[in-house]
């Protein structure tokens, strides 16, 4: 697979970093992952910690802050993740 994309998955306990291991498994090498993280779980659940600890192969190239409901209302209006692209080696 040249590359993977997840938005709404890395959110509210529904996945946690160890799935970051088979979306390697599955990307050839060169291939981009883009993910996006809810910012609230990103060191809380091991995101920071696990995207520290890549193969030096493996390289974050971009993480950025973004609004998920804008222009929402409710509990979750203003939640942000960030969407980041790891490349794969």
């Amino acid at each position: 697979m040249p590359g993977a994309v997840s938005s709404g998955t890395f959110t509210h306990g529904h996945v946690g970093p160890e799935a970051l291991d088979e979306l390697l498994r599955v990307v050839r090498s060169g291939g981009v992952i883009c993910i996006s993280i809810n910012t609230e779980h990103f060191a809380a659940h091991g995101f920071e910690a696990k995207l520290a600890a890549l193969d030096p192969m493996c390289r974050e190239i971009s993480k950025v802050e973004v609004p998920i409901y804008e222009g929402g209302s409710g509990d979750h209006s203003n939640d942000t993740a960030f969407v980041t692209l790891i490349r794969k080696a």
